[in-house]
């Protein structure tokens, strides 16, 4: 909830306050698809889940209070994808995934002003093989110090500028279960692991 970490998954909440695990029953069931960010402006977690019949919900959490919220326009079902919030832009920006057939997702989805709008598919390389059954191929974070949300997509970096994705000139090696982390108090992006 921007100030401390929780895991939410089916109606089991893991919230971490201080220097220890809080855990506790929710009243509702949150789906073990969705993905998250935290909104900074509405100050509440806002999700976004595809079932595997199609359907779609773009939800927030605040505390126990679970809210569907009405979208005209919605990215298509999926799992397995990555998303951040853009404090900059005061945007939500969503990206990639498997569909409910398992088929590879690289699109770019933005959610502003209580509506999602597609725009530039998240880049790929097709030289690569990689599958996202066995590599986090896509992840997003907001890079603070730059004001950028910045993507990690098959190993290589990218920076949402507007609408767009530019390559930044530093490549990293790609590895299975990598993750891309921002670390606020160094301000810097950090590459862990894998």
């Amino acid at each position: 909830d921007g100030l401390n970490s929780r895991f939410v998954e089916g109606n089991s909440e893991q919230t971490f306050v201080g220097n220890g695990w809080i855990s506790r029953t929710m009243p509702i069931s949150v789906p073990p698809e969705a993905t998250w960010t935290f909104d900074e402006d509405a100050g509440t977690a806002l999700g976004f889940v595809g079932f595997f019949d199609g359907t779609t919900q773009t939800f927030r959490l605040r505390g126990d209070t679970f809210t569907v919220l009405p979208v005209s326009t919605s990215p298509p079902a999926r799992r397995l994808s990555a998303m951040a919030w853009d404090a900059a832009g005061h945007r939500a920006v969503l990206v990639g995934g498997l569909t409910p057939l398992s088929v590879d997702l690289n699109d770019t989805w933005i959610f502003e002003n209580g509506d999602w709008r597609q725009i530039e598919d998240a880049p790929t390389d097709p030289t690569t093989s990689f599958s996202t059954r066995d590599l986090i191929r896509f992840q997003v974070v907001f890079d603070r110090a730059r004001g950028v949300v910045t993507g990690l997509f098959e190993g290589h970096l990218f920076d949402l500028q507007g609408d767009s994705w530019v390559e930044r000139a530093i490549d990293v090696v790609p590895r299975p279960d990598a993750l891309l982390i921002y670390d606020e108090f160094n301000e810097e992006l950090l590459f862990v692991g894998g």
